[in-house]
């Protein structure tokens, strides 16, 4: 008989294992699912674990917080002895057997993925076969940081502190360009990784703000200035979308004297924007006391 447990790895319920035996397993925090998730970072209905051709495969739902396998988003992902599947708060490791009586092994690419995968390549090739132009002379042991012409426009608000700012002054403009492409490469790394941690994307949003103002006193700024812009935008952009889901929902359960849905809600905003100073953390704060005070009335 085909069937494939989930043993918990991290999360509430961590050491326990789930066994299935069904041929299409629901996961998200209704009811009507097989696994019940209580987690405010798991929808509805989340995911779903079915058997496709004696292997088993996970179907993220759409969702804002989507379902990884090993670290990845889960879109169609087949999966393997092994494998582990994040959703929400927890983690789970796969392991199954198919109605043949093997284990769940790794598949090859369905087609479409695979003309999808040969075509990258051959863009790649073409690409590294295409001359790149004759390149600037260099002199010998010199190393050269690329450059663009200084723009006037004015530099991005900050959010940065005096006393970091005040730090960052004394530095020399080797230390500020070192530092600043520093910040950049950590920048990109949190906010590529945003999904993994709640706080990833406010920290992105730091190091761009620091590598940014860094570059933008020194006389001539590298390549990566734009660029570090235009990421500063998107996360913002993408932490204020998600921001505004999470006040919805906090306005909803208010309405409906939902506290302790409320209070979950308002709790992932603080671990979303953990500078006290953010006008949304204060909001998250002022309404956490607020509902801790209807908690403790409606206990009486």
């Amino acid at each position: 008989m085909a069937g494939f447990q989930l043993a918990v790895i991290e999360g509430r319920s961590r050491e326990k294992e789930f066994s299935f035996t069904k041929e299409l397993v629901k996961l998200g925090h209704d009811p009507k699912n097989d696994l019940i998730m209580n987690d405010c970072l798991v929808s509805p209905f989340h995911a779903e674990i079915c058997l496709d051709k004696d292997h088993y495969r996970i179907i993220d739902l759409g969702n804002t917080y989507p379902a990884l396998v090993n670290g990845s988003e889960a879109e169609g992902s087949y999966l393997s002895d092994g494998d582990e599947i994040t959703i929400g708060k927890s983690k789970f490791r796969f392991s199954g057997k198919t109605e043949a009586g093997g284990k769940a092994k790794k598949l090859n690419l369905p087609p479409a993925r695979q003309l999808i995968l040969i075509g990258l390549i051959l863009l790649c090739l073409i690409y590294l076969l295409i001359p790149s132009g004759k390149k600037d002379e260099e002199q010998p042991g010199e190393e050269k940081v690329p450059t663009v012409t200084r723009r006037t426009e004015k530099p991005p608000e900050t959010t940065l502190k005096e006393a970091e700012l005040q730090e960052y002054s004394q530095l020399t403009r080797e230390e500020r360009l070192n530092e600043a492409l520093k910040s950049y490469e950590l920048g990109k790394k949190k906010q590529e990784d945003w999904r993994i941690s709640l706080g990833n994307l406010h920290a992105s949003i730091k190091l761009f703000e620091k590598s940014l103002y860094l570059m933008d006193n020194l006389e001539t700024r590298p390549e990566i200035y734009q660029d570090t812009r235009d990421r500063l935008a998107e996360a913002q952009d993408k932490l204020e979308e998600i921001f505004k889901e999470h006040r919805f929902t906090v306005e909803k359960y208010l309405r409906f004297k939902q506290w302790e849905q409320a209070r979950s809600e308002l709790i992932t905003i603080q671990e979303l924007i953990p500078d006290r100073s953010d006008p949304r953390a204060v909001y998250a704060r002022d309404k956490l006391e607020q509902v801790e005070k209807a908690r403790r009335k409606a206990w009486k």
